[in-house]
């Protein structure tokens, strides 16, 4: 199976850019805790969506510590 290539820099902040256009502070998004194919839950967009340690794209929420990587928001 060949490896999944990373994504650039660039492709990470775009996908921040496309949240941060459609989602704003105070909005419910559903978001996967676990397995991304398993349950969603509801959380409050606390933070714009940022690119962190140019490594993934992430969103703070507020009802978790910390914040959960876009790839876990179930619709952007």
């Amino acid at each position: 199976m060949p490896m999944r290539s990373l994504p650039t820099l660039a492709e990470l902040q775009e996908a921040c850019d496309l949240f941060n256009e459609h989602h704003a502070i105070g909005d419910v998004i559903e978001v996967h805790l676990g397995e991304i194919d398993g349950p969603t839950e509801e959380r409050t967009v606390s933070a714009p969506a940022e690119v962190l340690g140019s490594h993934a794209a992430i969103v703070y929420v507020t009802e978790a510590p910390g914040c959960i990587a876009l790839s876990h928001v179930k619709s952007i």
